[in-house]
């Protein structure tokens, strides 16, 4: 019996951390970027993020930008939406070399 008990718990809390992994991809493009007034960059090294726009719960919120500090021999590509397969999903900025 406790067995069956065992099994049964470990099969409904995987079924339910895998629930969470579930992304719904927005079927029409975000809003037109929003158009903010940036506060001075707080040194020479630093470049600013733009801000965007985040799919949550079927809406779009805005995200601020804000300022990074460069990485010496990498270059920031900015995270932006693509549409894929009548969807739109999300690209995060990285790094790259």
């Amino acid at each position: 019996m406790i067995k069956k008990f065992l099994t049964s718990l470990i099969f409904i809390t995987f079924i339910i951390s895998i629930m969470g992994c579930v992304t719904v991809r927005p079927r029409y493009a975000p809003p037109p970027p929003k158009r903010i007034v940036r506060s001075i960059a707080p040194g020479p090294n630093h470049f600013w993020v733009q801000g965007h726009w985040k799919w949550r719960n079927s809406n779009w919120y805005w995200v601020n930008g804000y300022w990074a500090k460069k990485r010496p021999g990498r270059v920031w590509v900015g995270g932006h939406w693509v549409k894929r397969g009548g969807r739109w999903e999300w690209r995060p900025g990285h790094w790259r070399r």
